[in-house]
Protein backbone atom coordinates (compact mmCIF):
# COMPACT_ATOMS: atom_id res chain seq x y z
CA UNK A 1 0.00 0.00 0.00
CA UNK A 2 3.28 2.25 0.20
CA UNK A 3 4.62 1.26 -2.86
CA UNK A 4 4.00 3.42 -6.52
CA UNK A 5 5.08 2.30 -9.32
CA UNK A 6 5.84 4.50 -13.02
CA UNK A 7 6.23 2.78 -16.28
CA UNK A 8 7.88 4.36 -19.41
CA UNK A 9 7.97 2.64 -22.85
CA UNK A 10 10.20 4.26 -25.19
CA UNK A 11 11.38 3.49 -28.56
CA UNK A 12 12.51 6.70 -30.92
CA UNK A 13 10.78 8.86 -28.23
CA UNK A 14 8.18 8.49 -26.01
CA UNK A 15 4.66 8.55 -26.02
CA UNK A 16 2.80 11.10 -23.29
CA UNK A 17 -0.54 10.24 -23.98
CA UNK A 18 -2.71 12.58 -22.39
CA UNK A 19 -0.37 14.62 -20.74
CA UNK A 20 1.38 15.54 -24.28
CA UNK A 21 -0.08 18.52 -24.78
CA UNK A 22 0.90 19.95 -20.88
CA UNK A 23 4.45 18.84 -21.30
CA UNK A 24 4.85 20.34 -24.84
CA UNK A 25 3.20 23.77 -25.00
CA UNK A 26 0.04 22.16 -26.96
CA UNK A 27 2.71 21.58 -29.99
CA UNK A 28 1.92 17.23 -29.88
CA UNK A 29 -0.81 15.26 -29.16
CA UNK A 30 0.77 12.30 -28.49
CA UNK A 31 4.83 11.51 -28.79
CA UNK A 32 7.55 13.77 -27.49
CA UNK A 33 11.46 13.87 -27.94
CA UNK A 34 14.39 14.83 -25.86
CA UNK A 35 14.99 18.81 -24.96
CA UNK A 36 17.93 20.52 -26.36
CA UNK A 37 19.06 23.30 -24.33
CA UNK A 38 17.75 24.19 -20.49
CA UNK A 39 16.42 20.50 -19.68
CA UNK A 40 18.67 18.29 -21.51
CA UNK A 41 20.20 16.60 -18.63
CA UNK A 42 17.69 17.34 -15.87
CA UNK A 43 14.20 17.34 -14.63
CA UNK A 44 13.51 21.04 -15.44
CA UNK A 45 9.47 22.02 -15.12
CA UNK A 46 7.90 21.38 -18.72
CA UNK A 47 6.86 24.77 -18.53
CA UNK A 48 10.25 25.78 -18.36
CA UNK A 49 11.25 23.98 -21.19
CA UNK A 50 8.31 22.10 -23.12
CA UNK A 51 9.41 19.24 -25.12
CA UNK A 52 9.25 18.90 -29.10
CA UNK A 53 7.31 16.27 -31.60
CA UNK A 54 9.21 15.94 -34.49
CA UNK A 55 7.44 15.48 -37.68
CA UNK A 56 9.36 12.05 -38.27
CA UNK A 57 9.49 9.22 -35.91
CA UNK A 58 8.44 6.19 -34.90
CA UNK A 59 6.29 6.85 -31.66
CA UNK A 60 5.29 3.83 -28.94
CA UNK A 61 1.88 2.37 -29.06
CA UNK A 62 2.15 2.48 -25.63
CA UNK A 63 1.79 5.81 -23.50
CA UNK A 64 3.51 6.41 -20.49
CA UNK A 65 1.83 5.25 -16.89
CA UNK A 66 2.60 8.01 -14.42
CA UNK A 67 3.26 6.61 -10.68
CA UNK A 68 0.51 4.57 -9.13
CA UNK A 69 -0.13 2.19 -6.91
CA UNK A 70 -2.97 0.05 -9.22
CA UNK A 71 -1.10 -2.86 -9.88
CA UNK A 72 -3.80 -4.23 -11.99
CA UNK A 73 -3.05 -0.82 -14.22
CA UNK A 74 0.95 -1.56 -13.67
CA UNK A 75 0.73 -5.00 -15.10
CA UNK A 76 -1.78 -4.05 -17.96
CA UNK A 77 0.72 -1.38 -19.28
CA UNK A 78 3.59 -3.69 -18.64
CA UNK A 79 1.54 -6.46 -20.72
CA UNK A 80 0.80 -3.82 -23.70
CA UNK A 81 4.33 -3.14 -24.30
CA UNK A 82 5.50 -3.94 -28.24
CA UNK A 83 8.96 -3.44 -29.87
CA UNK A 84 9.24 -0.59 -32.58
CA UNK A 85 11.15 1.90 -33.60
CA UNK A 86 14.95 2.75 -32.70
CA UNK A 87 16.47 3.30 -29.33
CA UNK A 88 16.43 6.70 -27.81
CA UNK A 89 17.40 5.46 -24.66
CA UNK A 90 18.37 8.68 -22.98
CA UNK A 91 14.63 9.87 -23.49
CA UNK A 92 13.74 6.96 -21.76
CA UNK A 93 15.96 7.82 -18.83
CA UNK A 94 14.22 11.47 -19.02
CA UNK A 95 11.22 10.13 -18.40
CA UNK A 96 11.65 7.55 -15.80
CA UNK A 97 13.66 10.80 -14.04
CA UNK A 98 10.40 12.93 -15.05
CA UNK A 99 7.84 10.31 -13.48
CA UNK A 100 9.85 10.78 -9.98
CA UNK A 101 10.41 14.46 -10.12
CA UNK A 102 7.96 16.90 -7.60
CA UNK A 103 9.12 19.39 -10.59
CA UNK A 104 6.24 17.46 -12.43
CA UNK A 105 3.57 17.15 -10.21
CA UNK A 106 1.70 19.66 -11.73
CA UNK A 107 1.69 17.86 -15.15
CA UNK A 108 0.03 14.55 -12.94
CA UNK A 109 -1.17 16.22 -10.19
CA UNK A 110 -3.26 13.45 -8.83
CA UNK A 111 -0.11 10.80 -9.41
CA UNK A 112 2.65 13.86 -7.40
CA UNK A 113 6.07 12.01 -6.53
CA UNK A 114 7.35 13.29 -3.27
CA UNK A 115 11.02 14.66 -2.38
CA UNK A 116 13.20 12.17 -1.63
CA UNK A 117 14.41 11.27 2.32
CA UNK A 118 11.79 11.51 5.47
CA UNK A 119 11.12 8.02 4.51
CA UNK A 120 10.50 8.03 0.94
CA UNK A 121 12.66 5.85 -1.44
CA UNK A 122 12.87 6.86 -5.31
CA UNK A 123 14.44 4.15 -7.40
CA UNK A 124 14.63 3.62 -11.19
CA UNK A 125 14.94 0.11 -13.00
CA UNK A 126 16.49 0.85 -16.51
CA UNK A 127 16.17 -2.11 -19.40
CA UNK A 128 17.11 -1.91 -22.68
CA UNK A 129 17.68 -4.50 -25.72
CA UNK A 130 19.05 -2.07 -27.91
CA UNK A 131 21.34 0.66 -28.86
CA UNK A 132 21.51 3.85 -27.76
CA UNK A 133 21.18 5.17 -31.13
CA UNK A 134 18.92 8.07 -31.82
CA UNK A 135 19.05 11.77 -30.90
CA UNK A 136 16.98 14.38 -32.78
CA UNK A 137 18.55 17.35 -34.50
CA UNK A 138 16.47 20.02 -36.08
CA UNK A 139 13.70 17.93 -35.69
CA UNK A 140 14.79 15.15 -37.22
CA UNK A 141 16.25 11.52 -36.14
CA UNK A 142 20.03 11.07 -36.40
CA UNK A 143 21.17 7.96 -36.40
CA UNK A 144 25.26 8.29 -36.66
CA UNK A 145 28.34 7.84 -34.64
CA UNK A 146 27.71 11.62 -33.12
CA UNK A 147 23.90 10.46 -32.94
CA UNK A 148 25.15 7.11 -30.82
CA UNK A 149 27.49 8.95 -28.61
CA UNK A 150 25.36 11.59 -28.26
CA UNK A 151 22.70 9.57 -27.25
CA UNK A 152 25.03 7.75 -24.24
CA UNK A 153 26.89 11.00 -22.55
CA UNK A 154 22.94 12.19 -22.29
CA UNK A 155 22.04 8.91 -20.30
CA UNK A 156 24.67 8.81 -18.25
CA UNK A 157 24.10 12.92 -17.66
CA UNK A 158 20.91 12.10 -16.77
CA UNK A 159 21.35 9.01 -14.33
CA UNK A 160 23.90 10.92 -12.74
CA UNK A 161 21.62 13.92 -12.05
CA UNK A 162 18.93 11.30 -10.60
CA UNK A 163 21.27 9.62 -8.40
CA UNK A 164 22.35 13.14 -6.81
CA UNK A 165 18.34 13.93 -6.53
CA UNK A 166 18.92 10.68 -4.43
CA UNK A 167 17.08 8.42 -6.89
CA UNK A 168 18.80 4.87 -6.69
CA UNK A 169 19.33 3.64 -10.38
CA UNK A 170 19.30 0.38 -11.23
CA UNK A 171 19.73 -1.02 -14.85
CA UNK A 172 19.42 -4.13 -16.90
CA UNK A 173 21.03 -4.90 -20.37
CA UNK A 174 18.71 -7.72 -22.46
CA UNK A 175 21.22 -9.33 -24.62
CA UNK A 176 23.38 -6.43 -25.22
CA UNK A 177 26.20 -7.04 -26.61
CA UNK A 178 27.48 -3.67 -27.76
CA UNK A 179 30.46 -2.22 -25.36
CA UNK A 180 29.00 1.22 -25.24
CA UNK A 181 25.82 0.11 -24.26
CA UNK A 182 26.97 -1.66 -21.33
CA UNK A 183 29.42 0.78 -20.20
CA UNK A 184 26.09 3.53 -20.52
CA UNK A 185 24.21 1.08 -18.60
CA UNK A 186 27.45 0.43 -16.05
CA UNK A 187 27.73 4.29 -15.39
CA UNK A 188 24.17 4.71 -14.81
CA UNK A 189 23.52 2.44 -12.42
CA UNK A 190 24.17 2.64 -8.42
CA UNK A 191 26.88 1.84 -6.58
CA UNK A 192 26.65 -0.86 -4.39
CA UNK A 193 29.12 -2.22 -1.56
CA UNK A 194 32.33 -3.72 -2.76
CA UNK A 195 32.83 -1.81 -5.43
CA UNK A 196 30.13 -3.25 -7.52
CA UNK A 197 26.84 -0.94 -9.54
CA UNK A 198 23.80 -2.13 -9.78
CA UNK A 199 23.76 -3.02 -13.40
CA UNK A 200 23.09 -6.51 -14.77
CA UNK A 201 24.13 -7.97 -17.61
CA UNK A 202 20.95 -10.34 -18.56
CA UNK A 203 21.98 -12.95 -21.71
CA UNK A 204 18.71 -14.53 -22.02
CA UNK A 205 15.18 -14.45 -20.65
CA UNK A 206 16.03 -16.42 -17.26
CA UNK A 207 18.96 -13.97 -16.81
CA UNK A 208 16.63 -10.79 -17.08
CA UNK A 209 13.55 -12.70 -14.45
CA UNK A 210 16.87 -13.44 -12.08
CA UNK A 211 17.80 -9.93 -12.65
CA UNK A 212 14.28 -8.20 -11.70
CA UNK A 213 13.98 -10.82 -9.08
CA UNK A 214 17.29 -9.48 -7.16
CA UNK A 215 16.76 -6.04 -7.87
CA UNK A 216 12.98 -6.65 -6.07
CA UNK A 217 14.64 -8.59 -3.29
CA UNK A 218 17.05 -5.41 -2.89
CA UNK A 219 14.62 -2.98 -2.98
CA UNK A 220 12.63 -4.79 -0.18
CA UNK A 221 15.46 -5.06 1.86
CA UNK A 222 16.08 -1.29 1.55
CA UNK A 223 12.51 -1.24 2.51
CA UNK A 224 12.28 -3.40 5.75
CA UNK A 225 15.06 -1.36 6.48
CA UNK A 226 13.99 1.95 6.16
CA UNK A 227 10.35 0.77 7.89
Amino acid sequence: GKVRIATVPFSQGVNAGAFAGSVSAGVSASCVVEREGMGATDDLAPAAAPLVRPSDMACPRTVVTPLSADRGAVLASVGALAATGSTAGHIGTAWAWYTLSPKWNTVWPASAAAPAGDGVRKIAVLMTDGLYNTVYRSGRPAQDALARNQANARAVALCQGMRKAGIAVYAIGFDVGDPQVKATLSSCASPLSGGATAYFDASDGAALKAAYDEIARQIRDVLRLAG
